[in-house]
């Protein structure tokens, strides 16, 4: 129960605990539970002591939560989110199905989904000092308003398409490589200086969510 507290799923811990002592007769570590069952056989149970790594675990967890349906994964989402005090009730389930699925490469457990991506859930609070600076110099600002305008002008829900097609289209006119956009844009509407790719944040932000926070972000860096 300690481990299923700790954001341990129960197929990740009976794989693991399984694997201490067996093996099926070849390399492979992750196994489904139904697997398991079919192909486990006591003539291969290991008698030599068991070692207990932790980062397997943490590695098994982490392929566990991939093979999932990002479906399946809205309620225990849910349930972090309340353990955290965040107020989702204005976000849909697909909302939160398109942040599990834009995460879910760069977590290991459903409680890093808060934790590395804070912004999807809350308003950005405050900004990587070391990328704010590396990317935010006394031209941003004026660039970021610039490119605010574009994206102001796409309809009401833009692909990730319209938004590079905007972006490269602020970077032509400005002269300046697309780079020179992408990394503070990044910082403005997240905070972060990595996560997913920044036009899949876009996407799941909204217009108007990506709009006010430049917004806030030029008017505070």
């Amino acid at each position: 129960e300690d481990y299923r507290a700790k954001g341990f799923f129960k197929e990740a811990l009976v794989n693991f605990v399984a694997l201490l002592g067996w093996n099926a007769g070849d390399d492979r570590e992750f196994y489904y539970l139904n697997e398991l069952a079919e192909k486990f056989e006591l003539e291969r149970v290991n008698k030599a002591g068991a070692v207990f790594d932790i980062e397997k675990l943490n590695w098994l967890n982490a392929e566990h939560l991939r093979a999932k349906d990002p479906a399946d994964l809205i309620e225990p989402l849910k349930a972090e989110l309340n353990s955290a005090g965040i107020d989702f009730s204005g976000r849909s389930d697909e909302y939160l199905k398109s942040v599990i699925i834009a995460m879910r490469e760069r977590v290991s457990f459903v409680k890093e989904y808060i934790e590395k991506s804070p912004y999807f859930f809350l308003p950005v609070a405050q900004y990587d000092e070391t990328s704010k600076l590396k990317n935010w110099k006394p031209e941003t600002g004026p660039q970021m308003l610039r490119l605010k305008e574009e994206f102001a002008k796409l309809g009401e829900n833009p692909s990730k398409e319209e938004y590079e097609v905007a972006l490269k289209l602020v970077a032509t006119e400005l002269n300046i490589g697309a780079g020179k956009l992408i990394h503070p844009l990044r910082l403005a509407v997240s905070g972060m200086p990595a996560g997913p790719g920044v036009y899949d944040i876009l996407v799941i932000l909204g217009k108007e969510e990506t709009i006010n926070r430049i917004e806030k972000a030029v008017s505070i860096l």
